[in-house]
């Protein structure tokens, strides 16, 4: 849930309050697997993590409690903070990929920002076709354009990034 200026996550099969961050958030974007998410705000977003592990122990010692002021802290880890307006953005694995308020098609993985291109007008990102390596984006008129987001290339940045060389040295 959303307020002005708090985001409540809770288990709605239980109704067990998890966690309050008090932001002042206009979208979540959502991992697909859940694990991760980033609270969009004005001029920040914040990255985070779910510790699935630790929330279900927590659901399960205070399924029936009244609301614990903290909530489940380590439940959620902020691990990248993007210093820029995101106007649009998805998840694809664990690489949020973003278009600002300047038009620049980026991605972030874990803290570090890279960017892909900077677009010509204003485009929505519609998402990411793994057939063709590509992120397909469309502007307000229909026009569709694509980039080369090649999977092998962000699969081994990401073990680099992460000090995995052995799996690095794996990716094809």
């Amino acid at each position: 849930m959303k307020s002005a200026d708090s985001v409540y996550f809770y288990d709605f099969e239980t109704q067990t309050f998890l966690r309050n961050i008090d932001v002042s958030a206009n979208k979540i974007i959502w991992n697909e697997n859940k694990n991760s998410f980033a609270l969009v705000c004005d001029d920040i977003t914040y990255i985070l993590k779910c510790n699935n592990q630790i929330i279900e122990k927590y659901i399960e010692e205070n399924e029936g409690k009244t609301a614990i002021e903290e909530g489940c802290v380590d439940g959620f880890e902020a691990y990248c903070e993007i210093n820029d307006k995101v106007i649009h953005g998805i998840f694809l694995d664990e690489v949020f990929i973003y278009v600002n308020n300047k038009n620049k098609l980026n991605y972030a993985i874990e803290d570090k920002i890279f960017s892909i291109t900077t677009l010509n007008s204003n485009y929505l990102l519609l998402g990411y076709l793994a057939s063709t390596n590509r992120l397909y984006l469309m502007d307000k008129s229909y026009n569709l354009i694509s980039y080369s987001f090649p999977a092998s290339f962000i699969n081994y940045q990401m073990a680099v990034l992460k000090k995995d060389f052995l799996n690095a040295d794996k990716v094809k």
